[in-house]
């Protein structure tokens, strides 16, 4: 499928580039959380778009979160939030980065495409290992975030 038809039924532009938030297939809270914060301040940068799969299991906490700050999840701006995504190789490839807390395999999949990503790591992961181990596989196109 072509970018642009991609773009069209996500209901984003062509013109910003776009960042895609994923925690693996169940989704993370922590990553979760922190999104939901930059939305609710407002932050969300009007000089990008991003795509965001919450994980299924959290896709209903993320939408009554927002609510609360009466943010509604079908109209965030430059945004399109989903609890999974089926097609993710294709959203993959139409991504400028990738923010990610996930294991090698998807580390794997996504350095075969030439992408710049950010693994987010938990306190159950050493940093320094997980470290080594993306920037091994993408040939340094990774930085890694710790989350407490």
């Amino acid at each position: 499928m072509s970018k642009s038809k991609i773009l069209n039924e996500l209901g984003l532009s062509g013109k910003l580039p776009i960042v895609l938030i994923f925690g693996g297939s169940q989704g993370a809270q922590k990553i979760n959380e922190a999104v939901v914060g930059i939305l609710k301040e407002k932050k969300l940068n009007q000089k990008y778009q991003i795509v965001w799969a919450t994980g299924p299991k959290q896709f209903d906490i993320v939408k009554e979160e927002l609510k609360k700050s009466s943010i509604d999840i079908e109209k965030v701006q430059n945004a399109k939030i989903l609890p999974y995504i089926y097609n993710m190789e294709e959203i993959m490839n139409i991504s400028d980065i990738i923010v990610a807390r996930s294991g090698a395999m998807t580390i794997t999949e996504i350095s075969n495409l030439g992408k710049a990503i950010n693994i987010n790591t938990t306190s159950k992961c050493k940093p320094r290992s997980s470290t080594k181990k993306c920037r091994s596989i993408t040939k340094n196109r990774c930085s890694t975030n710790y989350i407490k």
